[in-house]
């Protein structure tokens, strides 16, 4: 074990989708600057001192899994397909706890990552307005829906909701302007 980190839960898998075009942003969203590393990176710090991570890769798929330091997972249909598909990519025969965290969000703070880690069955934080953000856990009596629910906001539609004092928890973007508004919230 790394001085100063906890060890690794392995019955906890994160999933960071980093397969999309990134067409709005106009280039790779999970390369992005975050505190002077690409974004895919910090999100795989910020998971990695409580679960096994894995990162799904499809557009730019080389360029993202190198930059990520992680396990990588690789969703062959990332153009015609949606998140929830790679985050079946992502989770192949893993049947614990899971946690998913799309790479266009402000990566996890340990306490939010604490508390979801901990906490029982599938959840999902807020943020300290009562916004939903990530990453959404997804406790193992759920994980079996992954294979035929249509997307991940319908698997947690009746999950818990877990109140945080963070004000970017989970915190996306899109475009330029929105990511520019997203780092200064997030004070990088």
């Amino acid at each position: 074990m790394l001085a100063g980190r906890m060890s690794v839960d392995q019955s906890t898998l994160a999933i960071v989708t980093a397969a999309g075009r990134s067409a709005r942003m106009g280039r790779t969203k999970a390369l992005l600057d975050w505190g002077g590393i690409p974004l895919v990176r910090a999100h795989v710090r910020a998971l990695e001192v409580r679960c096994r991570v894995v990162v799904v890769v499809g557009w730019d798929a080389d360029r993202v899994a190198a930059a990520a330091g992680s396990e990588v997972a690789r969703n062959r249909d990332w153009a015609t397909g949606t998140m929830i598909d790679s985050i079946r990519v992502g989770l192949g025969h893993w049947r614990g706890d899971v946690l998913v965290q799309p790479v266009d969000t402000v990566p996890v703070s340990r306490e939010v990552l604490n508390a979801l880690v901990d906490a029982p069955g599938t959840t999902v934080p807020l943020d300290v307005h009562g916004n939903p953000g990530h990453p959404v856990r997804i406790g193992p009596a759920d994980v079996g829906r992954l294979a035929t629910v249509g997307s991940l906001r319908e698997l947690t539609a009746g999950a818990t909701r877990l109140q945080t004092t963070s004000a970017v928890v989970g915190a996306g973007f899109n475009t330029p302007a929105e990511y520019a508004a997203v780092v200064a919230r997030a004070g990088r």
